[in-house]
């Protein structure tokens, strides 16, 4: 038996549809649905429900865990009380301790790359054709107002941008930009981790149908997610650090055969001092 581990049940869910469409062979089931099955699909909070000595364990967005456990060969001690551990050791340390037969870990943001055994960049992922190129457009703003209404109408001007994924730092922004857009006429809606599953799927089948042109996140959309119809990053506000930007722009570098993308768009606004 296999297990792969995901960060959150958008990504659980996701994967379970993958399996089924490239492996439909195998037997898959969340963990604790069926026993019997070939491969369980469980997120990380869940993974002391995974049965002990599985074969293979693939951990999925792999920077959610504290990677250098997962590779140590014996724990001198061993600390349960959530309470007393960050939530990626406690994980860390219930994976190891199911004693499976192989750990394989996947992340597109390692903190260390010394201890990779496979690396691929991004530059080398998309002259092998995985991943679609893109250009960047950097807005430069006088001054530090707020610059949500001039965004929505650089949106509004570009046509070609045709699904957008923009990104604010809180829900509240992220509110008042889709209200914005949907002012000028840019068809937007907020997704973000306050809404069920089911209210998160429907937003984006609408999105990949047309009907949404932006949707506007926070965190929900930024890593993993496969929506291969986006052909837009917008960054409304700055964000905090590299990795979470390069997770980011990943949403708009998958391939799009039926659109034909080829090429996709990161906007990155900035101030004439930054």
């Amino acid at each position: 038996q296999a297990a792969v581990l995901e960060p959150n049940r958008l990504l659980q869910e996701q994967i379970i549809r993958a399996f089924a469409e490239w492996a439909p062979e195998l037997k898959v089931a969340k963990v604790g649905k069926d026993e019997e099955t070939d491969v369980f699909v469980c997120i990380n909070a869940s993974v002391h429900k995974l049965p002990a000595n599985l074969t293979l364990l693939l951990v999925d967005e792999a920077h959610h865990m504290d990677t250098e456990l997962l590779r140590e060969e014996d724990e001198d001690e061993e600390d349960e009380d959530e309470d007393l551990c960050k939530t990626e050791r406690v994980w860390a340390v219930k994976a190891r301790n199911l004693n499976a037969g192989k750990n394989v870990l996947f992340t597109a943001t390692p903190s260390n790359s010394d201890h990779l055994d496979y690396h691929m960049t991004l530059q080398e992922a998309i002259e092998k054709g995985i991943l679609v190129d893109y250009c960047l457009t950097i807005p430069i703003f006088s001054g530090s107002g707020d610059r949500k209404h001039a965004l929505a109408s650089l949106i509004s001007e570009r046509s070609e941008w045709t699904r957008i994924l923009a990104y604010c730092n809180t829900l509240i922004e992220a509110e008042k930009f889709a209200e914005i857009c949907n002012a000028k006429g840019i068809s937007a809606c907020v997704l973000s981790g306050q809404q069920t599953i089911e209210q998160r799927k429907i937003i984006l089948e609408y999105f990949k149908r047309g009907w949404f042109r932006v949707v506007v996140s926070v965190r929900a959309l930024s890593e993993g997610i496969d929506i291969a119809c986006v052909d837009t990053v917008f960054f409304v506000e700055p964000r905090g650090g590299k990795f979470d930007v390069v997770q980011c722009v990943g949403r708009a570098l998958r391939k799009c055969e039926e659109r034909g993308k080829s090429v996709a768009t990161v906007v990155l606004p900035c101030t004439d001092n930054e």
